[in-house]
């Protein structure tokens, strides 16, 4: 592959990578970056870029859970009224 080419390609996924992690497509920015690293895996900055990916969606997976723990907190008090309008 020529260098020029596999620049311009790098350039695409990278940007790929942006879009998809913005519209919070965290599993599939990862995926980009896993392909992007197999472009130039000697390259620190597309290994800082693929590293970044894969912390953002960690991220992205803790804050959907937090938001659940969140939920399921604030219906608790209706769960503990409706259980004790049980017994």
């Amino acid at each position: 592959m020529a260098e020029s080419q596999k620049q311009d390609e790098i350039k695409l996924k990278v940007r790929t990578i942006n879009e998809l992690t913005k519209a919070g497509k965290f599993k599939e920015a990862n995926l980009a970056a896993a392909q992007l690293k197999q472009l130039d895996p000697e390259d620190p900055t597309v290994t800082f870029i693929a590293e970044q990916a894969k912390n953002r969606r960690r991220v992205g997976r803790v804050q959907g859970l937090r938001s659940q723990q969140e939920l399921f907190n604030l219906e608790a008090p209706q769960r503990r009224r409706s259980g004790s309008a049980r017994r």
